[in-house]
C-alpha cells in the first residue's frame, strides 16, 4: 500500500509499477521452480526456519486445491507442485499429508 500511494503521489502509474511487481516476482518463482518466501526468510536463515513456513502455509495451499476436489492431481509426483511438494519434503525433512 505504501509504494503505491508513492508512485500515485509522483505522478506515476501506480497501479501498472504495481502489477510489473507481481508479474516480476511470479516469473522468477516459474523459472527457479521457487514458492514465494517473505523477505525475513530469503538469506541467512536457519532450514528450519523455512520448514516451519512451509508447514504453516502448507493448509492454506491444499485448501485451494481441495475446494476443486483436485489435490491428488495437482500434487501428484509427476506434476510441478507435487514435485515441490516432494523437493520441500525431502530438502527439510518435514511431511506435508494430502
Amino acid at each position: 500500500m505504501a509504494d503505491h500511494k508513492r508512485r500515485g503521489a509522483n505522478g506515476q502509474h501506480a497501479n501498472f509499477g504495481i502489477a510489473r511487481r507481481y508479474l516480476r516476482m511470479a516469473m522468477h518463482m516459474m523459472r527457479f521452480s521457487h514458492i514465494y518466501l517473505p523477505p525475513e526468510l530469503r538469506v541467512g536463515v536457519p532450514s528450519e526456519a523455512r520448514g516451519k513456513y512451509y508447514q504453516m502455509i502448507w493448509p492454506y495451499l491444499l485448501g485451494k486445491w481441495k475446494k476443486y476436489d483436485a489435490h491428488y492431481v495437482a500434487f501428484d509426483s509427476e506434476n510441478p507442485l507435487g514435485q515441490w511438494r516432494d523437493m520441500v519434503q525431502s530438502i527439510y525433512g518435514i511431511t506435508l499429508k494430502i
